[in-house]
């Protein structure tokens, strides 16, 4: 049994970091320094931003050392470039019901 949020293994903290937004990671990065550590945030980041928020093959972007911390405003940018992506898309001209 876990007594303690601290007692949570580090894979299992970056795992639960990989279902939250930019936002959101930027406010654990202030508030939780002690548990969500930045080497928790930075890999839970490069890992949505290689798998999740990405515009172009995955295996095409470069691999970020482990010695570098990427901050939340890193994943924030790539989310507002994907929801312009998909914006500025072109969309369908006649769909079902029409």
């Amino acid at each position: 049994m876990i007594k303690s949020i601290k007692n949570i293994h580090q894979e299992l903290m970056i795992e639960i970091c990989t279902y939250l937004r930019a936002v959101d990671l930027a406010t654990l990065k202030e508030v939780c320094k002690s548990i969500f550590t930045t080497t928790i945030l930075s890999t839970a980041i490069d890992y949505l931003v290689k798998n999740i928020y990405t515009l172009t093959n995955p295996s095409k972007l470069q691999s970020i050392p482990s010695s570098i911390q990427i901050r939340p405003d890193y994943l924030f940018i790539r989310e507002v470039s994907c929801i312009l992506y998909a914006l500025s898309s072109p969309q369908p001209t006649t769909g079902k019901g029409q």
